[in-house]
């Protein structure tokens, strides 16, 4: 692949990641996890290409000394966009994993305080904390 294709295809593969990290991030804040769900298969792909660019790109590092200065000048833009919107995704992902993380407890510490609480009844229909037994729920279909 030339060098000027290269670069050409990897600042149109960057400005499609950042955008894509953008609409993301924004969702992350909205909590809309459907649309982040329905990125994913476009982003892996999008990540792919650019890695396998960037591995073309490295291997010859004349290359770049071949582009025309606009070139790399446009890719500097993009790739700096892309590395803005990666910060600011990263850190919605991790203030969305934190807020998960305090729901699972929360919920985690209400069902070992309630299950404290329970106890089983006795023969005589008095609430027998100190065994071991756990209660068992039941109902009473009353309909003939």
């Amino acid at each position: 692949m030339e060098p000027k294709a290269i670069i050409n295809e990897l600042i149109s593969v960057t400005a499609q990641l950042s955008t894509l990290l953008e609409k993301e991030t924004a969702y992350l804040r909205q909590r809309n996890l459907a649309e982040i769900r329905e990125m994913q298969q476009e982003k892996t792909g999008l990540s792919s290409v650019y890695e396998k660019l960037m591995k073309e790109l490295l291997k010859d590092p004349h290359l770049l000394a071949q582009i025309e200065p606009i070139l790399r000048v446009e890719l500097i833009a993009k790739t700096e966009l892309m590395d803005a919107q990666a910060r600011a995704n990263e850190t919605q992902l991790r203030i969305a994993r934190e807020i998960n993380e305090k729901v699972i407890r929360a919920i985690a510490d209400a069902a070992s305080a309630t299950k404290k609480r329970t106890g089983a009844y006795s023969q005589n229909g008095k609430i027998n904390r100190g065994t071991n037994k756990q209660a068992v729920s039941m109902s009473i279909n009353e309909t003939l």
